[in-house]
């Protein structure tokens, strides 16, 4: 999916479960902002953490 997202633009993914690390490693390479493990109010930020605002 990190992949697909950086072929087309795509500056923000975010996923209900984890990643893996060729993932993270080509999110953080391409500039994509990664939020993981996304359930109700809770998340994890794993990249792009300079482009992103919590409010």
């Amino acid at each position: 999916m990190v992949i697909k997202a950086a072929q087309m633009g795509i500056p923000f993914l975010v996923s209900r479960s984890g990643l893996t690390q060729m993932g993270y490693d080509i999110a953080r390479k391409v500039g994509i902002t990664m939020i993981g493990r996304a359930a109700n109010k809770h998340y994890l930020l794993f990249t792009g953490a300079e482009r992103f605002d919590r409010e």
